[in-house]
């Protein structure tokens, strides 16, 4: 997604729209975060049609996305400072761990 950053409140204004747009999923298989949406799916079959509505909801507000830095299909994906397994537990990237262990607040 892309949205021009100039104005102050743009990044709560674009969360606020993300969130409305994605209400129907959150919680049942998608986390948004601003511009990153992470859909997860106990199977393949359910995952592509879980990707399907969340495409088609995209499409119909006029949201779109960019293939170029969209991940389908794994196992694991970077999410906020953390890699997010489906075959084990989540745990914080070296990044992350670096930041925590220098006693720097992380970013995000």
């Amino acid at each position: 997604m892309v949205m021009p950053f100039g104005l102050s409140n743009t990044p709560s204004t674009f969360m606020r729209i993300m969130t409305q747009v994605l209400r129907p999923f959150l919680g049942k298989f998608v986390v948004v975060y601003f511009d990153d949406i992470l859909i997860y799916s106990k199977s393949i079959d359910q995952h592509l049609e879980h990707l399907k509505q969340v495409c088609e909801i995209l499409r119909k507000e006029q949201l779109y996305t960019n293939p170029r830095k969209c991940v389908f299909l794994t196992d694991s994906v970077t999410f906020l400072g953390f890699i997010i397994s489906a075959l084990k537990e989540s745990q914080p990237t070296l990044k992350r761990l670096e930041q925590l262990m220098s006693g720097l607040s992380p970013r995000l």
